[in-house]
């Protein structure tokens, strides 16, 4: 095994797949260095989620963040990832930009808002380019408001108002750069 290895990227791999996907798992979930894991744009598909919830569920896992940007899990994917985050001590980011989540995925919505409402090292969740709506927005936020360590939560500006609103939290250190900067236009 390579100890080695804290980065792999294997974005735009579109022969990956997720037959590929399990492949990886079988490599990657007994390894305990591997910080960072980017497999945006590969081609995956709903039963990839099941193999990335191995990988990440390994007990001395290490990965920090993951980004499945582009992929095609759709709301099953999502749930069959959900074994591992709740098991998961490291992870800080997941990226699921564009992965086909619509608002008819609240299932899966709510699964995923379980599996995180009290993970203990997640900090990030992007969201972007998925219609959740507001059902889904519903099923994550009212889960999310028990979780005050993710700090950035990033959704589509496409929600409604008061879904956008509930969902979407910007880091303290860029609430005040825009006051600063709302400061300064007044004088």
């Amino acid at each position: 095994m390579n100890s080695t290895l804290l980065t792999l990227n294997l974005d735009f791999n579109t022969t990956l797949r997720s037959d590929g996907v399990c492949s990886l798992a079988k490599g990657l979930k007994l390894n305990s260095t591997l910080k960072r894991l980017s497999l945006r744009f590969c081609g995956i598909r709903e039963n990839g989620g099941t193999p990335i919830s191995d990988i990440i569920s390994f007990q001395r896992s290490s990965i920090e963040s993951i980004d499945l940007e582009g992929n095609h899990l759709g709301g099953t994917g999502v749930k069959n990832l959900c074994p591992g985050l709740k098991s998961n001590t490291s992870l800080l980011q997941i990226s699921l930009a564009d992965i086909g989540l619509s608002s008819s995925d609240c299932g899966a919505l709510e699964s995923f808002g379980e599996s995180i409402c009290k993970h203990k090292t997640l900090t990030e969740l992007n969201f972007m380019r998925n219609i959740i709506g507001k059902p889904g927005a519903l099923a994550l936020s009212k889960h999310l408001e028990h979780n005050k360590k993710i700090i950035s939560i990033k959704v589509d500006t496409t929600l409604c108002p008061e879904s956008y609103e509930a969902l979407c939290r910007i880091p303290a250190c860029e609430k005040k750069k825009r006051k600063k900067k709302s400061k300064k236009k007044k004088k």
